[in-house]
């Protein structure tokens, strides 16, 4: 696949993993023909619990879904939020981010594929990151055919 902008970086990702989840929390409902999502889009997941989110988390893929999953690891709300087409910087995402005081970057990819670091470099580089954040991975392994063992999981983003 060939994006028609310069420095974006496009990617095929399997969805099988993602089409067999029935979990209500990580679905949304496809833009409509006259909607398109632009590569720097960023989808927010707000917590319904009570209280005020003060921790982000962003991801793409199968991290959208261990994201999901890890808030019920903790007490306190979390806002996801979905950067699907990898852009790296986006003024929308930094403008997200605005008021946090921690995020975490969730990649479900390997530490040495690991299209977040663009992410995380362009914002550092902006000033745009709150003052505490973190990158949670993949484990840096083989994963056999068929296993979900090496993917990214709640408990790595808690």
């Amino acid at each position: 696949i060939v994006s028609n902008y310069s420095a974006q970086v496009v990617m095929v990702v399997d969805p099988t993993y993602l089409l067999n989840l029935r979990e209500a929390p990580w679905l949304t409902g496809y833009p409509a023909d006259d909607e398109e999502l632009g590569f720097d889009v960023c989808l927010r997941r707000s917590d319904d619990r009570p209280g005020d989110s003060r921790v982000a988390c962003v991801s793409w893929g199968t991290g959208v879904v261990a994201a999901v999953r890890a808030r019920d690891l903790f007490d306190f709300p979390i806002d996801v939020f979905e950067t699907p087409g990898l852009a790296g910087y986006s003024d929308e995402l930094a403008a997200s981010l605005e008021g946090y005081d921690a995020v975490v970057f969730a990649d479900p990819c390997k530490p040495t594929q690991c299209p977040s670091l663009a992410t995380i470099s362009a914002l550092q580089s902006r000033g745009a990151l709150p003052p505490r954040w973190r990158l949670a991975s993949a484990v840096d392994t083989y994963n056999p055919l068929g296993r979900d063992l090496t993917f990214l999981s709640a408990r790595d983003v808690a």
